[in-house]
């Protein structure tokens, strides 16, 4: 009995004892749990194997210069394919394994370029921002590959050297671009459901709850657009208004934390009128951030991202696409009854150069207008100097008659539109608008004279004052041009690197030219000079501000639908295309003046609009070269060489009018009679001793029906050698001219029959002394 009750009582302090473990065990357990939570809200929870080593993998000397290696890569595998382009060539033609090897560069590289995420990334970004540098590299590649088969290993060393130094040329921008340690910068993401609540915070606390223009002011309906958001802004009465807030988009960028380039405040899109509602665009997938380009559908009509270069019912250029991606940027070109101009205002490199065969394309889709180019630098742009009506950038001389050329222009039309009636200038094909392109503006607008007034003295003795043109300044014909031609449809587009009154004319007069020309279309591109920014009509930012590249600009003023400004304060693109010329030749034929104007001018000006063709730009740049190396051949001065000829420049002062006691001057055959008389009269009287040079020479200018001849043409005539005819004609007192003249388009040093004349008559009266 007491046996079996000790075993109960055994049994159950077992079973107890069991019990207290198992709640002793579970607390420990929810202890150790506690514990473990607290240590992984401290340092996380516990990794799987592969997440420890992706992570170190991660944080690896490989890893981090995974960008600077991928040149390093890419040389690999272009060895690799030169190696088995070897044994390839073995089972077939060298010519298959280069064609082979060709598409496989070419097929690599445009596989490689659509990869937005992974590895390769960075590389695939970095060839759509360059196309060109990318064709290089795989054009180098490919010779590379091709070379190393045609040379064999026979030549390695030399192989290796060479591809050694390509390969460290081409690698140069990427290793610039992406330097040891390079961590693209990132920002959160924010979710698209937060996206209006986020900026109308940022709005509310950094500017709306601040002292300024923006106190009060609020950010309200939110809406997204194609490339980015929208919002409408509610001004505070009494404020200055979206004028005052849209030139502080600097402080609107730093308030949201977006960069300046990609905020625009207009005015508000629906209701344009209310001075208290705004517009606000953020943009996240600009347009701009590549190359615009210009396509060419079926109808043959060129495009802008489905824009037409040219709209003829606005009258209207298209230039590119804003910023934010909402509508285009134009250039006015018409208008009722008038013809606008304006100014480009940018350095080198900015595609202001490029601008303007945008516009020269859009002029010629009109069918109605006409363009004379005017570079200031002698012609550097070859399409403009090909599509031109009038190339006039030879010389000085030839801008200078172009101008004058352009105020015949005006005053003609002036008078034709009395007759007809009009009000103001409307274009055909027969009478189109002109424009004048001043590339360089600055060397073209300034105080030069062509024919100067005559001084007291000369007019005393009978001189007179040029009745047309030729005595007016060039800052004057452009301010003329510029102030009474837009009703004729005569425009000047001005391009240059200053907005400053050095680039027009640098006086009161070259203020009113730079007023009338802001009056139209201004475009404001790239520049460092801060100060010519400062000048420059107000716009959504600085020139100084906006991204390289080439083809941006600051939206500044914008010829309206009615003559009046407008300015759309967003960043804007022009379209460019390396196919200019083909695009501006299928646009139509170039059209000259109308009959009334060409014969004026030829009247007025020697037929200088009639031999506007007489010399093509080939010509131009051959004799360019020509006049290069007689430079270095003695016979023109370095000083023409580079500057041109001063008497090519400016002709000299009109001519005395005859006195009745006065013989006028003859006409070309009495003056050759007269000298051949006088000739013959020296042989008679003892001039046997004249030398032969002297008459072989007259015999060779007179024979050309001229009065002059430039040395080399002499020499050609006279069968010599220019080095010996000069020689012989200063033995015999004669020298060349001390400047250049233009004789067949080309401009040079060279003889005067006077001269020679001249020493004929002095040889002669010697002997017969």
């Amino acid at each position: 009995m007491a046996a079996t009750t000790k075993k109960k009582t055994t049994s159950k302090t077992t079973t107890l004892s069991k019990a207290r473990k198992a709640e002793l065990e579970k607390k420990l357990r929810e202890e150790l749990s506690a514990e473990l939570a607290k240590v992984e809200q401290t340092i996380g929870t516990p990794e799987r194997m592969w997440d420890r080593v992706r992570r170190i993998e991660e944080d690896s000397l490989r890893n981090r210069l995974r960008l600077q290696s991928q040149p390093w890569v890419v040389a690999g595998a272009v060895v690799s394919v030169a190696l088995i382009q070897q044994a390839a060539a073995l089972a077939v033609h060298e010519l298959v394994c280069a064609a082979g090897t060709g598409a496989l560069i070419a097929a690599t590289t445009a596989l490689l370029r659509t990869r937005t995420e992974g590895t390769w990334a960075e590389a695939a970004a970095w060839m759509r921002e360059h196309p060109v540098r990318t064709i290089v590299i795989a054009a180098a590649a490919w010779w590379w590959i091709f070379a190393s088969m045609l040379v064999g290993f026979e030549g390695a060393h030399l192989l290796a050297t060479t591809g050694l130094w390509t390969f460290l040329g081409l690698s140069a921008h990427w290793w610039r671009t992406h330097r040891i340690g390079y961590d693209p910068i990132t920002r959160p993401a924010i979710a698209a459901d937060q996206v209006a609540e986020h900026y109308a915070a940022l709005w509310e606390e950094h500017l709306a709850g601040k002292a300024g223009d923006f106190k009060g002011t609020t950010l309200t309906r939110h809406r997204p657009t194609q490339y980015g958001h929208a919002w409408d802004v509610k001004l505070r009465p009494g404020t200055r208004g979206i004028d005052a807030l849209a030139t502080q988009t600097d402080v609107i960028a730093t308030a949201l934390g977006i960069a300046k380039k990609y905020i625009s405040l207009s005015e508000h899109e629906d209701d344009p009128d209310n001075p208290l509602l705004a517009t606000l665009r953020i943009t996240t997938d600009s347009p701009t951030k590549q190359g615009v380009g210009i396509d060419v559908g079926d109808d043959g009509v060129p495009r802008i991202l489905g824009t037409p270069v040219w709209d003829a019912e606005t009258g209207n250029i298209t230039i590119g696409p804003y910023a934010d991606g909402v509508g285009v940027h134009t250039w006015g070109l018409y208008r009722k009854n008038s013809l606008f101009g304006g100014y480009l205002f940018g350095a080198q490199g900015s595609g202001k150069s490029e601008l303007l065969n945008l516009l020269a394309l859009g002029m010629r889709l009109t069918g109605y207008t006409t363009f004379w180019y005017l570079d200031g630098q002698g012609g550097t742009q070859r399409t403009l100097m090909e599509a031109a009506d009038w190339d006039a950038s030879e010389s000085a001389l030839t801008r200078r008659l172009a101008l004058e050329a352009a105020a015949i222009v005006v005053k003609i039309r002036g008078l034709t539109n009395k007759e007809r009636g009009d009000a103001g200038f409307t274009p055909t094909p027969e009478r189109p608008g002109l424009v004048l392109i001043l590339d360089e503006s600055h060397e073209t607008i300034t105080d030069f004279v062509r024919v100067p007034e005559p001084t007291k003295k000369e007019i005393e003795e009978g001189a007179v004052p040029d009745p047309g043109f030729g005595s007016w300044t060039s800052v004057d014909l452009v301010n003329m041009i510029t102030r009474i031609g837009r009703k004729v449809g005569v425009a000047v587009i001005a391009a240059s690197q200053d907005t400053g009154l050095a680039a027009f004319g640098g006086n009161s007069t070259g203020r009113v030219i730079r007023g009338n020309l802001f009056t139209g279309n201004v475009g404001l591109m790239r520049s460092e000079d801060a100060i010519g920014a400062q000048i420059a009509p107000k716009a959504a930012m600085s020139p100084t501000e906006l991204p390289a590249g080439g083809g941006y600009g600051a939206a500044a003023n914008e010829t309206g639908q009615d003559g009046g400004i407008t300015v759309r304060r967003a960043m804007w693109r022009a379209a460019f295309t390396e196919h200019f010329a083909d695009l501006i030749a299928a646009a139509g034929p170039c059209l000259p003046l109308e009959e009334e104007a060409a014969y004026y001018i030829d009247q007025l000006l020697d037929g200088a609009y009639a031999k506007r063709h007489e010399a093509s730009a080939e010509d131009r740049a051959a004799a360019a070269g020509e006049a290069v190396r007689a430079g270095m051949e003695g016979l023109l001065s370095p000083a023409e060489v580079l500057f041109g000829s001063p008497e090519a420049a400016k002709a000299a002062r009109p001519a005395a009018a005859p006195k009745e006691d006065m013989m006028g001057f003859p006409d070309l055959d009495e003056f050759f009679t007269e000298v051949e008389d006088h000739l013959a009269e020296a042989a008679d009287t003892g001039a046997e001793q004249v030398p032969q040079i002297l008459l072989r020479a007259r015999d060779a200018i007179v024979d050309a029906a001229d009065t002059r001849m430039h040395t080399k043409t002499l020499a050609k005539a006279l069968d010599l050698p220019v080095a010996r005819m000069q020689e012989e004609l200063r033995s015999a007192g004669v020298g060349p001219l001390r400047r250049a003249f233009t004789r067949g388009g080309e401009e040079a040093r060279g003889y005067d029959l006077a001269d020679i004349d001249a020493a004929i008559a002095a040889h002669a009266e010697a002997e017969d002394a």
